[in-house]
């Protein structure tokens, strides 16, 4: 029996965003949403700014998803050396 495309959307869906913690992501969404609606009234709707804004907001969340993908165990072996990069990073400025 085929699936309907609803179903095969579903699927797509539920597997991209299978180990993402929902509450944590509808908060995210939330706080972003309404930090976006503050943006736009503080920039007096400039379109130049709405597009810089939204693409920052887009790649931030994709970079969320694609961090979210690493297994916690490469991230304990790395710790070290991301702290160390984020130090002289904060130094280098």
């Amino acid at each position: 029996m085929e699936k309907s495309a609803i179903e095969k959307i579903k699927n797509i869906f539920l597997s991209i965003f299978s180990g993402l913690d929902r509450q944590l992501g509808l908060i995210l969404l939330g706080l972003a949403g309404i930090g976006f609606i503050i943006f736009l009234s503080a920039s007096q709707n400039t379109p130049v700014r709405f597009e810089d804004e939204l693409r920052n907001l887009t790649l931030s969340f994709v970079v969320m998803w694609i961090v979210s993908r690493i297994p916690p165990k490469w991230l304990e072996m790395a710790a070290v050396w991301i702290y160390g990069i984020g130090v002289a990073l904060l130094i280098a400025v």
